[in-house]
């Protein structure tokens, strides 16, 4: 284009900003934002910064975003809406509500796409208060007739902050019940363990005439997991099938994986998983879940192996999956081959849950040593959690060496650690060491003295 001489107009550079804004494209989008800016084009055309503030926002971009805002001539609804938008999207509900407040101290009149996003915002935090107060506007302009999606947001929104009673009298209300606000009801119930209700509504809603979507099925699914309801988890699961929804639907297809274990049906929810087009970790980290649970340790190794077969890499949390699997099965040997794995052949970082569940495993099977090992390997400052888990193995096996050096680190990070001094006694106990047992619990006496001493003196300093 430029090469033929014709010079981009504002219109021009609003389709090339949408396209930047889609594809993440924020470098190129920086450079037509300067060039803009070089063209004096922002201080006449509104539209043309609406657009910059959009293309920004999609690109994670949110802080450009708003000083774009910021050095607007004219900042009307739509500019506002698009950045409370974005913070709204991105998970910052504080920085939304802030938003929205500056725009009505600007003058500038909210409208249905603004309110959507503000009641998004408000959800995300439980800000049930602002949210009551939007809603009363919204009913107060009449919009809820004017704009279906808005019913469902207040929905959405009651739902997220808790309120569902509230969430039920507004889906009531509405003109329109359409399969979102629907949705938000139902997955308000799933989300709290209210399943019989979650099930409930969707009944309703199907007696209605609304037809479920993704996200329905998910929530519906979800709730069946919860009170064990196999049998409607099933037919949910045809009607996934007939509507073909699987072969579209990563999510769907792990959420009813999830419902089958979480049911205890391990076998229907396999057989879920070799159906899928595409099965992502998430839904190879439900599976082996429920085998660990279940203490089926050599089929959850067997699905790791099957996943690792298809090309599907392991994360943080699916290792943790497996580990738990070894440890719920008294898998030594596999579990520390995992755990070096983990590191040397996927390049993952062991988080403390990685670290207490190998000293756990370790530890009630007797290696004592090797746990030792594996806590010398964590950061420092995250070891509070394994002390108690190896302290009780310790009184296991009868280790009064390692015993004590636990029990030293830990009352040095916590000293009134009650139950590190009863375990270090009981060890010594157990190993006829009685005078030694009576010094711990000497200890822990001074101890609770000097405590109650401390808190008397801060309650009454001239004591």
């Amino acid at each position: 284009m430029r090469q033929q001489g014709i010079l981009p107009d504002a219109a021009i550079f609003c389709c090339i900003l949408k396209a930047c804004g889609n594809v993440g494209a924020v470098d190129k989008g920086e450079e037509i934002h300067n060039e803009i800016f070089r063209e004096g084009l922002l201080q006449s055309n509104v539209i043309l910064g609406t657009t910059l503030i959009n293309m920004y926002v999609k690109c994670g971009e949110l802080a450009k975003a708003q000083q774009v805002l910021s050095g607007l001539p004219v900042r009307d609804a739509f500019a506002w809406s698009a950045l409370i938008g974005g913070y709204a999207q991105q998970g910052q509900g504080e920085k939304a509500l802030e938003c929205y407040e500056q725009m009505k101290e600007d003058g500038v009149l909210p409208d249905a796409v603004t309110f959507l996003s503000v009641l998004k915002a408000c959800g995300s935090i439980g800000a049930t208060h602002k949210g009551k107060e939007i809603h009363d506007v919204i009913i107060k302009q009449e919009l809820l007739r004017k704009k279906v999606s808005l019913g469902g947001a207040l929905v959405d929104m009651y739902a997220k902050c808790g309120d569902l009673r509230k969430a039920e009298e507004v889906l009531s209300g509405l003109p329109i019940r359409d399969s979102i606000s629907w949705s938000a009801l139902i997955t308000g119930y799933a989300q709290v363990g209210q399943g019989q209700a979650a099930l409930n509504c969707f009944d309703q809603m199907q007696r209605e005439g609304a037809f479920p979507n993704a996200i329905t099925y998910s929530s519906v699914l979800k709730a069946c997991g919860t009170i064990g309801a196999v049998d409607k988890g099933e037919q949910v699961h045809h009607e996934i099938v007939r509507q073909g929804l699987l072969k579209q639907n990563v999510v769907l297809g792990t959420a009813l994986i999830d419902m089958y274990v979480k049911c205890g049906a391990l076998a229907k929810a396999q057989e879920v998983l070799e159906q899928l087009p595409v099965g992502d970790v998430v839904a190879w980290s439900a599976l082996i879940s429920g085998y660990a649970e279940r203490g089926c340790g050599k089929a959850a190794l067997s699905c790791f192996e099957q996943m690792q077969a298809k090309g599907c890499l392991p994360d943080a949390i699916l290792f943790s999956c497996i580990l738990n699997a070894c440890n719920h099965s008294g898998l030594v040997e596999e579990a520390q081959n995992f755990f070096s794995a983990m590191t040397n052949k996927f390049g993952l970082k062991p988080d403390v849950n990685h670290f207490l569940c190998m000293v756990d495993l370790l530890g009630r099977t007797g290696h004592l040593d090797k746990a030792v090992a594996i806590i010398h390997r964590m950061p420092s400052g995250k070891k509070s959690v394994v002390w108690p888990v190896l302290m009780d193995s310790c009184q296991k096996w009868g280790d009064v060496n390692i015993g004590k050096w636990v029990f030293d680190n830990a009352i040095q990070e916590n000293k009134a650690d009650v139950a590190a001094y009863l375990c270090m006694a009981n060890i010594y106990a157990a190993a006829g060491m009685h005078e030694h047992a009576q010094t711990i619990k000497a200890m822990r006496e001074a101890n609770m003295v000097r405590e109650r001493d401390f808190y008397t003196q801060l309650k009454d300093p001239h004591r």
